[in-house]
């Protein structure tokens, strides 16, 4: 891997893991017209350990406000949400693999389309905060977040819209939403190790690569709390649309 190349795919994966647009749909596709065939296991956890990083430092507030209430409401709504996560992207993984490779990536680019559009029409004016969700609201974000294992879904479009239209307020769906990634960026870098065979590997791409998923990251978890607030997602929708129509074209 080119110096260029990591600098690329950790940009790509640090804004697009937190902006509503697939950053796994987004890697496949770079990867594709890079032609980087090759083992990305140990890249994976790298840039997803980066984003992790960057979240943490982005919602520190919130995050030390779980860690030293374990047991409060919003810890435990995380637990819950967790759990369909979990359930659902084990079965994708083992029974349909082939899904979770990216085999139908234009179609999860349209379905994140079609999710952030029904976001924009439906999901009016929430006032919930995120203490005051209830165990169904964790378990349909959680839902949501399962179903987007699927290359082309974006994991934070999803969540998120999921959790308007249970009424909770915007700004409180986005930071519930990056909270509720922590355990699955987490159980995805440990998934990835079980599978990791040490091999030579070349150190300055992947720090290149996790430096900038780690900057762009933050940024990106910031851009998004405050964009979500005020704007309607129809830019987004309408990108997604274009990535579906990019992706057909160049297949």
């Amino acid at each position: 891997m080119e110096w260029w190349e990591a600098i690329l795919l950790g940009l790509v994966q640090g804004v697009c893991e937190f902006l509503p647009v697939s950053s796994s749909g987004h890697l496949i596709l770079i990867e594709r017209w890079l032609g980087l065939h090759s083992d990305m296991m140990f890249f994976n956890v790298a840039v997803h350990f980066a984003t992790l990083l960057s979240v943490m430092i982005a919602l520190r507030e919130q995050v030390w406000a779980v860690v030293r209430h374990p047991t409060g409401p919003v810890a435990r709504l995380i637990v819950i949400s967790f759990l369909p996560t979990a359930a659902l992207a084990l079965l994708f993984q083992f029974l349909l693999p082939d899904l979770v490779e990216g085999a139908c990536l234009a179609v999860g680019f349209a379905g994140t389309a079609c999710v952030l559009a029904a976001t924009a029409l439906f999901s009016g004016r929430g006032i919930k905060p995120a203490a005051a969700m209830s165990a169904r609201d964790a378990l349909i974000a959680g839902a949501a977040q399962g179903i987007a294992v699927l290359p082309g879904l974006s994991r934070s479009g999803t969540t998120i819209a999921a959790l308007t239209l249970r009424g909770v307020e915007r700004k409180e769906a986005v930071r519930f939403s990056f909270l509720m990634s922590i355990p699955v960026i987490l159980a995805s870098m440990a998934f990835e190790l079980l599978s990791f065979r040490p091999e030579q590997i070349e150190w300055l791409p992947y720090l290149l690569a996790f430096v900038t998923a780690l900057a762009s990251g933050y940024l990106a978890v910031r851009f998004m709390i405050r964009l979500f607030s005020e704007k309607a997602t129809w830019p987004f929708a309408v990108y997604m649309v274009g990535m579906a129509v990019l992706t057909l074209l160049t297949a």
